[in-house]
This record gives structure tokens, sequence and C-alpha cells, in this order.
């Protein structure tokens, strides 16, 4: 099959790894890789037809897990066969989802799945809109309802029946791939989401068009006098920094940053009880199968920036990796 795989060896004899992360220039688009295999129960093979490219992806450790890895998370696409009955799904099942390191990834013709990663694919949205929905979508979900513990929204009522939640949330990076996420299911969950930002003349009307109570910039937040019962932070570094001054003494601080990881042992004075956290998404069928809802009834909008064939990952990656003119996931599509 065709795939993209990591070489993490140079010509000249480097080794790549985390502490000597891989150029784009590494990534090396195959036609003869091996066919994944079932090996075990509950999971399905699927052709792919979409997947996507994560910035900063050949930083992760997972990445350097095998000799030549396949990259790639989110996907879209359709079961062509399953190990046994237990997956949920039967052969010509259109899917979506995100898989795991362990099992496979995306960046191929062919991955293997387990069931209880994948939902069925929305009706209405293409391969590429599907794609770009599992990593950032999840992520969201589960900042909001499961740490952060808002309740979560009642798809057929679109107003959430006027009702709203008592506790505010800020979100940092709003205008960002998971924080139009947040930004959106806050608003129908009848969260009052203030949407922070590096500009408000450049993001202030699109934020608002997706839910947004009200937007700030980052500048203000610190002498702000407003306090945040809970906050999501998904631009980590001087953003983040000013999320201490606006949470609420007893509130909670999540963040999803890749450079987080020591955001709970680095309380600063007067924020002690603060809940702080970071946390890492993890791949949920079930999730995925609450948010379709949403997608098929035009509740939420995913947001795809440019499209590249599989072909062209180095390029498709050196373009997330940078500033993009259009909002949304770079995505690759897989036919052929």
């Amino acid at each position: 099959m065709q795939a993209v795989r990591l070489h993490r060896t140079a010509a000249d004899g480097t080794q790549y790894s985390v502490s000597n992360p891989a150029p784009p220039a590494a990534l090396v688009f195959e036609h003869k890789v091996p066919l994944p295999q079932l090996t075990a129960p509950g999971q399905v093979l699927v052709r792919v037809h979409a997947s996507t490219v994560t910035r900063d992806e050949l930083t992760w450790p997972e990445s350097y897990a095998t000799d030549f890895p396949i990259l790639g998370h989110d996907l879209a696409g359709v079961v062509v066969a399953t190990y046994d009955g237990t997956s949920g799904f039967k052969p010509g099942d259109e899917v979506y989802g995100m898989v795991s390191q362990e099992v496979g990834c995306s960046w191929a013709q062919y991955v293997v799945a387990e069931g209880r990663e994948l939902a069925p694919k929305p009706k209405g949205l293409s391969w590429t809109e599907s794609a770009a929905v599992a990593m950032n979508g999840l992520t969201a979900w589960q900042a909001l309802f499961e740490k952060a513990k808002f309740q979560e929204p009642d798809f057929s009522a679109v107003d959430n029946n006027g009702v709203m939640q008592q506790r505010t949330l800020l979100v940092t990076g709003a205008a960002g791939m998971v924080g139009t996420w947040i930004v959106q299911l806050a608003s129908l969950a009848g969260i009052p989401v203030t949407a922070a930002t590096s500009s408000n003349a450049r993001n202030a009307a699109f934020l608002g068009s997706l839910g947004a109570y009200k937007t700030i910039e980052y500048a203000e937040l610190s002498a702000s006098s407003t306090k945040y019962d809970a906050i999501i932070d998904t631009a980590g570094g001087e953003p983040q920094a000013h999320c201490w001054d606006a949470v609420a003494d007893d509130g909670i601080l999540i963040s999803v940053d890749s450079g987080s990881f020591g955001i709970a042992e680095n309380k600063p004075p007067g924020k002690e009880h603060v809940e702080a956290l970071f946390f890492i998404v993890q791949v949920s069928g079930a999730q995925m199968a609450r948010l379709t809802p949403a997608l098929e009834a035009g509740l939420v909008e995913t947001f795809v920036s440019e499209v590249y064939p599989l072909a062209e990952a180095r390029t498709a990656y050196e373009r997330a990796s940078s500033r993009l003119e259009k909002r949304g996931k770079v995505v690759l599509s897989i036919e052929g």
C-alpha cells in the first residue's frame, strides 16, 4: 500500500529522536508498505480516504517508537474487513475517528483501528471535513465536560432551552483549531464563554459568530478584574501566564498546550487552591458519536485550511507548522 513513513536515520547517518527531531524531509512517501494485519478482537481494517497533519508531530515521543513509523491519528474512511463481530462495524461502513499509535496510524491507504476508536461518519460531510474533526473535537469535549465538568449540551435543543450554566469559562487560543471547537461546544452547552485572542480586530467577529459571549485580548487579561471559574488554555506561553491572573482562586486551569506538562507544579503565590492540570486527548468513538448529530445538524462547524495528496505530506507538514491565512486543519486526501 501507499504510506508516508518517517525515516529516523538520515543519509549522512544522523539519528533523529525526540531530542533531535526529524525535519519534514525525513517523511518519505512509499508505494510498497506492507498492508497492516488484523490481530485482535474488536479490530477493523479501514481504507483511509483522508487524514490530517498536526503541527509539531515530529517532536512527539511516539513518533520515534519504531524504526519506520507511520504518522497521523485523525481519519475518515471505509471499513473493509473486521477481525470478528465485536467491533460494532461491518465492511462498507463509513467511519471517522482518531486512532492510537499502539495499533496503527493514518498517513496510509489502510490502517488497523479498534472499533472503540471510531464512530459512523456524519452524513453530509466530505471525507476531508470528517477527518478534521477527531483530535480537535475530542480535545475540546474532554476539556469541557470531563476535566472542567461542565454539563454536556443537549443537541436536540439548539439554544440549550435558553438555560445558561452558572460557571464562567475563558479559553485562550480561541480562534485556533481546538479553541474554535471549545467556543462552539461551550455556546451550545449554555456556558458563558469568553474568547481570548491575540487580536480582537482579526478574530472578534469570527469568534462571535461561533457563539463567544465576549472576546478579550491577552494583554487585557491581567488588568481585568473579572475572574473565571474555569480556564482552558490552548495557547501556552505568555497567554498562559495571564491565565493565572484571570482564574478564580478556587477555579480550575486546564492546559492542552504541549509545553505545559508541569503546570500543576508551578502555581504562583495566591493560587495554591487552583486546580491546575495538563492532559493529552484520548481516543473515544463514543464521544465522536456524541459529536455526530451536532455536525449533521450544522450546529458545529469543522474548518479545513488546505488539502494535499498523501504524496505531498512533507509540504503539508511544513504548511501546518506555519501561520496559514485560512483557518483550519491541513488535511491529506488519500485516494488512488
